[in-house]
């Protein structure tokens, strides 16, 4: 599945969805790649082992570089916000329940 990101700082960038599982304890991550050529463009994720989530929840990474992450993922109706917010180092990051988890 393709959508837009929309990012202040680089503009509207078409990607492609990868999603997989982090390692460490098989929780959901969710990628972005460049359709053109297949290589990563960013982790929209972030893996915080000591947040409980529900099956269906990941934590986005909507800060930095990633800011307009969370906006981008609800308007493509990939995800929907919770509201609740967990806290890593000094930013706080979103949790999302997903809504469409397209075949990658």
């Amino acid at each position: 599945m393709q959508i837009t990101f929309k990012s202040p700082q680089m503009g509207n960038i078409v990607v492609r969805l990868f999603w997989s599982t982090y390692r460490a304890n098989n929780r959901t991550v969710l990628e972005l790649i460049d359709p053109r050529t297949g290589e990563p463009f960013t982790t929209a994720t972030v893996n915080l082992p000591g947040v409980e989530l529900a099956d269906d929840e990941i934590i986005l990474k909507d800060y930095s570089e990633n800011e307009g992450m969370l906006r981008s993922l609800v308007d493509a109706g990939v995800v929907q916000d919770t509201g609740r917010r967990e806290r890593t180092g000094v930013v706080t990051c979103p949790v999302v329940r997903v809504l469409r988890r397209c075949p990658t």
